[in-house]
């Protein structure tokens, strides 16, 4: 695979790829590169630097098994510089952080889940209790409380934040936000401000698959009219990375990243709202797209963050179910099931035949047509739901030289168990452990508990669905931010407007409910 040279497409003077820009909302303009280190800016590149590298992607999925190594990436941040074509059909260069050695890590983990039922079924709980009744705008605490009288200001707020939010499909920004940070343990949302910079008007979250960051800035670099800080990402990029190796990727995304530690006070700043801590200065710039980049706290210290379920992945269980998995299915496959053995006593055709007026022989076609006409009857007659629980009637026969009594007729029912039983106790115990490493109890996911083949009681699933949603906490406060956000800058989190997900507890029969939402602002 070729390289870019970096120092020669910045000494060039080609002109800019496509039609002439136009200024528009939420649009990043290309800077000079910079002569200071860290930063390997944007410029307008020719034709002729876009080269394609599609590789031999397609055949990376015709391999038996995809390794899914979290620990590819280095610690160093490895580096991938491109070209790729902005939304304005304009060719850029940038650089981003590779997810994986070759930057297709989140193709090996969704390829992984998707192949497992029980970690496909694990993750999908987890991002369902995370969501738990979706995120409720209310007034002061938790809940509205109906002796407090609020005033016409605040209610008309959080009526306007309500039509702000559901006019942005709040409960699919929520499920979105719950499926990036159980998944892959970050989330990117995007807040799009009106003209004047004033308002928010749109909220969406990326699906953070397609979604590659901006290295760490290391010294701090003049961008346009904004300043990009060191020790920030600057910028995220939402385009079809996973659809091939590297080469033109079309129609890219670039979004203005906020401060990660505090994006409101970022926020405020770029718009001229609040005067810059470090140089006291107001000053709005053209920028009116931003994100909010949350990612959660893993132990193993990544630029993407690793999920906590990624032992799994990696350890050999999920190996070993699989491979019981593929040895059951081959049994299966590959052995005769015999449920009747029917056994003919020789005397019954003659019988038959002497009934019927007909000629046995080896030249009697009558006789081959009666026996296998004959057989057929009895195929027939025991095989199908129909015929079950049917009485047999058949003749019986005395043995000429001891003088016992034989059937004509004598059916034997051969054990159906299916093979491969003695596996069973071990495929419940690595479900098991697939749902431990998920951090979800199999209850919730309805896969047996361990060796034992008992199941919890009702009261039991209860408390593990109450556990379950206090551990979704943490992950609920970082989903939060990017509501604070907006809630902030609009104005109404100082009429009291809040925005918080209940918590869902389910009930007993008592009391004529599924669940109820309970208050723990208290």
């Amino acid at each position: 695979m070729s390289k870019i040279d970096n120092n020669k497409i910045a000494s060039s003077s080609v002109k800019p790829v496509g039609r002439p820009r136009k200024e528009s909302v939420g649009m990043v303009s290309p800077a000079t590169p910079s002569a200071v280190g860290g930063y390997a800016g944007w410029e307008n590149v020719g034709p002729s630097v876009i080269e394609a590298r599609n590789g031999a992607f397609a055949a990376l999925f015709e391999t038996s098994g995809l390794e899914c190594d979290f620990g590819a990436m280095t610690d160093d941040e490895e580096q991938y510089t491109t070209t790729f074509t902005g939304q304005d059909g304009r060719a850029y260069k940038h650089k981003y952080v590779n997810w994986g050695a070759d930057n297709l890590m989140p193709v090996y983990v969704t390829d992984k889940i998707g192949k497992d039922e029980t970690a496909a079924s694990s993750l999908n709980t987890l991002k369902n209790i995370c969501y738990g009744g979706g995120v409720s705008i209310c007034l002061d605490k938790g809940f509205d409380d109906e002796k407090q009288v609020y005033t016409p200001e605040q209610l008309a707020a959080r009526q306007t934040a309500e039509e702000f939010f559901v006019g942005n499909d709040l409960s699919m920004l929520t499920l979105q936000q719950a499926k990036n940070i159980k998944t892959f343990a970050w989330d990117l949302t995007v807040i799009v401000l009106s003209r004047d910079g004033k308002t928010i008007t749109d909220i969406y979250s990326r699906d953070v698959e397609e979604v590659r960051l901006h290295p760490h800035m290391t010294v701090d670099v003049k961008y346009g009219d904004d300043l990009l800080r060191r020790g920030t990402i600057p910028f995220a990029y939402y385009g079809k990375f996973n659809c091939q190796r590297a080469g033109d990727i079309k129609n890219v995304e670039v979004i203005r990243l906020l401060d990660e530690r505090n994006p409101l006070r970022d926020l405020r700043v770029k718009m001229g709202v609040a005067a810059d801590p470090r140089t006291g200065a107001k000053m709005q710039i053209k920028e009116r797209k931003f994100g909010i980049l949350r990612r959660v706290p893993t132990v193993e210290k990544r630029f993407y963050p690793i999920p906590p379920y990624a032992g799994v992945l990696k350890g050999h269980w999920y190996k070993i179910k699989h491979q019981i998995e593929k040895s059951l299915l081959a049994k299966i496959q590959n052995t005769a099931q015999i449920r009747y053995l029917v056994q003919i006593h020789p005397q019954f055709w003659a019988l038959k035949a002497k009934e019927e007026n007909i000629t046995l022989g080896p030249d009697s076609e009558q006789g081959k047509k009666m026996i296998a006409e004959k057989k057929q009857e009895i195929i027939d007659y025991l095989c199908g739901n129909q015929n079950d629980s049917k009485p047999w009637l058949t003749t019986m026969a005395k043995s000429v030289p001891d003088g016992k009594i034989e059937d004509m007729i004598k059916i034997t029912t051969v054990d159906t168990k299916t093979q491969g039983g003695d596996w069973a106790e071990d495929i419940s115990e690595s479900c098991n452990m697939m749902c431990y490493g998920f951090g979800v109890h199999p209850s919730l996911v309805g896969a047996v508990p361990g060796k034992t083949g008992n199941n919890t009681s009702g009261s039991d699933k209860r408390e593990l669905h109450t556990i379950a949603q206090a551990a979704e906490a943490s992950s609920r406060n970082i989903m939060m931010m990017s509501y604070y956000v907006v809630l902030n800058y609009m104005g109404w989190y100082a009429q009291g407007v809040r925005a918080h997900i209940p918590f869902m507890q389910l009930t007993t029969l008592d009391e004529h409910k599924s669940a109820k939402e309970v208050d723990l602002s208290n």
